[in-house]
């Protein structure tokens, strides 16, 4: 027996049929239907799409039931209409509206519908708006064929505008072919299901570069999660000649957002491309957790083997880049975003990931825990492609590059160029600076694993505004085979900006890697950028030619504080473990490091002023080699950077270094000179005390007689200092105690004068101070005078004590010491 849910009346009888009844039973069915919905047709629809359904969908709206069913056919609709948000749209399959041109379905309620039918057709210029009441919205609703080879450029682009009107996300399935620029906009959020967005002619490209997405300026709130990208491999485009532009979306890139801000870019796949997210002036943002892949057919193994032939157009190619104008900067800077977890293969192109705009300001922003590949450069901080125009706020790029896996990278790991107050910690960074070094490479001498280069402080033209107190931390990375072997690299990490940091790195060679070692030092300093000072602690070294080199070039400068290099350990380096040639006055304290198998552990040149103690050297050929310019002599020389044009009045003297405590173990030469003859190794000393040769004490003080050398020696010799005889003989002198500073050195060629002032420490008037300086002891008239200053600038020396009359045309000359005996042996 069949149920009477809907409890219609018995409305036939034996002989007569129940017309009431009947009619109640209909109601009732009406009824019941218009509950489920009422059906489009009812209302007069033409499924055929010849005749408009504007009417009938009106009058369907105009029913008491909330849904209204859409079966299967095409519906014109030539009039606008608004479905309100208490109606629910139902579509069958094959079911869609077909407003004409310029007319516009305005949907606020529900919409039912398969996720790949299309259900809206705008093939005649139509529009559907409104905040739909759905989840998800798919581009196959507007005709989106996702079969690789329709275009759907225009479906994906009718979902985007309708979703980010609501708050419906868009589901993308399949891979879907376009021919034009995806408008990204505001308060959108895409999400794929194996899903990939290409260029549809990307094969066989004929037309100008476009982006795949293009978020123009003041979009904000968006996502794309999920979804595969494939724009024109670089390779594919130079070849055919396909142009690009510097103007937003005209980048054969795959997203490109422009002053865009508070949006996210996650789990997608990047194929093909000169650029695969290119962002400018944007802010809020992350990138994380993404794979790109150049697809250019470069290889990893040519980078290794050294047959890697760069494209001749491959600047500003890379996975994350950020890009500027072209022909000026960007005058809104990028900030507060986070470029982390992803893995980029960039073979062929430029750089992995750009972190810092070309405008003159800071970039704040985190890249982290990215794994990065096959790069000309894996991580860049770069800025310099346009001047300083005077109103810079900061040079800072305030960027924190933490926690990278870098491998093969043909010219840098990380390269920081005219900027500072950036951190690059726990990074692992191996086979970087493969290129050819120096004048040979056309990028210029800016070769290695972390390169810091430009010093923007030093350029003729920029703004007084940006300080460089904040400088460049370079801490606890750990460096693995950078270079190639018998192949020359200019460093692997480069010191070039003011005030770095370089603390607890790693930067090794492994000897089966590099059985002929080529020319190249570990950590390379200053190299013609004017720096006044560094810190360099706590780093392993090891199989290097040098270890640390400071090249540093002439110029007037202040001075600051001592450079300070401590806690090294150097092994294996086959010329220098530390060269020096710093060109500076200040100093710097080399204290506590470890030398072992090293030709020559310490050479110090054009470095006075500087302090060597508490070292430890094992099994190296030279301990400490000391090298003109240390003397007191060249003060106003180096301090000047050879600007002063007072003569050389040929005076020579002052040793300015202090070398004490250092413990030298199967060392076959310990304290060397060179060149040998000019100046002894105790000449070029302030202080050398308690070195130990194996573990026994090097007396330094010891002379024939206890009488110190007058010949070929600058030593400085200050009251109370203590020399002995070189032998014990009863009845001589052992030991002689200093009863007047003085200095041995050559006297002045040409005569010096100045003009003293009584009661005043200041000589005036000196005829030329090109060869006074710091720590000289001098006979100014008929008084010993100690040198605490020289002002180049004005011919002035300031002395220790004062004078006592007014004089002119006074005198200067060397002041040799003098000694009184102190202990005769019995």
């Amino acid at each position: 027996m069949t149920s009477n849910h809907l409890n219609f009346s018995d409305c036939i009888g034996t002989d007569t049929l129940n017309l009431s009844e009947m009619n109640n039973n209909f109601a009732l069915i009406d009824s019941e239907f218009a509950q489920r919905g009422i059906n489009l047709l009812w209302k007069g629809a033409d499924p055929t799409g010849a005749t408009d359904s504007s009417a009938a969908l009106l009058n369907a709206i105009a029913e008491n039931s909330d849904t209204i069913f859409i079966p299967k056919g095409v519906y014109a609709l030539h009039t606008n209409l608004t479905v309100p948000t208490a109606k629910r749209l139902v579509f069958d399959q094959n079911a869609r509206f077909r407003p004409n041109r310029n007319i516009t379905l305005t949907i606020d309620g529900i919409v039912t519908a398969n996720a790949f039918d299309w259900i809206f057709d705008l093939t005649n210029s139509g529009k559907i708006a409104g905040s739909l009441k759905v989840d998800n919205i798919y581009p196959q609703w507007f005709g989106a064929k996702a079969d690789n080879i329709t275009n759907d450029y225009l479906a994906i682009q009718h979902a985007e505008d309708l979703a980010s009107i609501g708050s419906a996300t868009v589901i993308f399935s399949g891979t879907f072919a376009i021919s034009a620029s995806i408008v990204k906009k505001s308060n959108s959020h895409w999400f794929g299901y194996k899903s990939k967005i290409r260029r549809i002619d990307n094969a066989n490209p004929s037309v100008s570069s476009f982006s795949l997405v293009y978020a123009p300026e003041n979009t904000k709130s968006w996502s794309i999660r999920g979804i595969e990208f494939e724009a024109i491999d670089l390779g594919t485009k130079l070849a055919k000649g396909i142009t690009s532009g510097f103007a937003p979306s005209r980048n054969n890139s795959c997203i490109d957002a422009y002053r865009s801000y508070d949006w996210a870019i996650k789990d997608c796949v990047f194929r093909k491309f000169s650029q695969a997210i290119l962002y400018r002036g944007c802010s809020n943002f992350s990138i994380v957790g993404n794979s790109f892949f150049s697809d250019t057919g470069k290889t990893l193994a040519s980078m290794l083997d050294g047959t890697y032939q760069p494209y001749n157009d491959y600047g500003y190619t890379g996975a994350i880049i950020f890009g500027h104008l072209g022909n000026q900067p960007d005058p809104q800077k990028s900030k507060n975003f986070i470029i982390s977890n992803n893995y980029i293969e960039a073979m062929g192109l430029d750089i992995g990931v750009d972190a810092l705009a070309q405008t003159y300001d800071e970039n704040p922003c985190i890249i982290s825990n990215n794994i990065i590949i096959g790069a000309q450069c894996s991580i860049q901080a770069y800025r310099g492609s346009y001047d300083d125009l005077g109103y810079a706020e900061t040079f800072r790029g305030n960027i924190q590059i933490d926690s990278n896996r870098l491998y093969v990278a043909w010219e840098q790991g990380i390269y920081i160029r005219q900027t500072n107050g950036i951190v690059v910690s726990n990074n692992h960074i191996e086979c970087a600076g493969l290129a050819l070094a120096g004048a040979s490479n056309p990028g210029g001498s800016s070769v290695g694993a972390i390169v810091t280069r430009i010093n923007p402080f030093r350029l003729p033209k920029h703004s007084a505004l940006p300080s460089d107190q904040i400088g460049i931390d370079i801490i606890n990375n750990r460096i693995v085979n950078p270079g190639r072997n018998n192949t020359a690299i200019d460093a692997a990490i480069h010191v070039k900006i003011p005030n770095c940091r370089i603390i607890n790195n790693d930067i090794i060679r492994e000897k089966v890697n590099f059985p002929t070692l080529a020319q190249g030092a570990a950590i390379i300093v200053d190299s013609s950028e004017w720096l006044l000072s560094a810190e360099i602690r706590g780093n392993r070294i090891d199989y290097f030619q040098t270890g640390i080199q400071w090249a540093g070039s002439p110029r007037e400068h202040s001075e600051v504080e001592q450079s300070i290099i401590e806690g090294n350990t150097f092994k294996n380096c086959g010329t220098y473990g530390i060269l020096l040639d710093t060109f500076r006055v200040n100093g710097t304290l080399i204290k506590s490091n470890q030398f072992h198998n090293c030709t020559l552990a310490i050479a110090m040149r054009n470095t006075p002023y500087s302090t060597i103690e508490d070292n430890y050297f094992n099994q190296c050929i030279k301990g400490i080699q000391l090298r003109p310019g240390n003397l007191a002599s060249d003060y106003v020389k180096l301090k000047s950077g050879n600007t002063y044009t007072g003569i050389d009045n040929g005076l020579k003297g002052g040793g300015t270094l202090i070398i004490r405590n250092n413990d030298f173990v199967d060392v076959k030469e310990t304290h060397s000179v060179s060149p040998d003859g000019d100046t002894s190794f105790h000449g070029r000393c302030a202080v050398w005390e308690g070195d130990r040769i194996n573990n026994r004490p090097k007396l330094a003080n010891l002379f024939n007689s206890a009488t110190p050398d007058a010949a070929n020696t600058a030593r400085v010799w200050n009251q109370h200092d203590r020399v002995q005889n070189k032998t014990i003989v009863s009845g001589q002198v052992y030991e002689k105690i200093c009863i007047q500073g003085g200095m041995y050195g050559s006297p002045p060629t040409t005569p010096i004068t100045c003009t003293v002032s009584d009661n005043s420490a200041v000589a005036t008037n000196v005829s030329s101070v090109m060869n006074i300086g710091r720590g000289q002891y001098l006979m100014v008239g008929t008084s010993v005078k100690y040198v605490l200053a020289v002002n180049y600038l004005i011919n002035q020396v300031t002395f220790d004590s004062i004078f006592t009359s007014n004089a002119i045309d006074v005198p200067i000359s060397l002041s040799p010491p003098q000694f009184a005996n102190l202990i005769v042996c019995p």
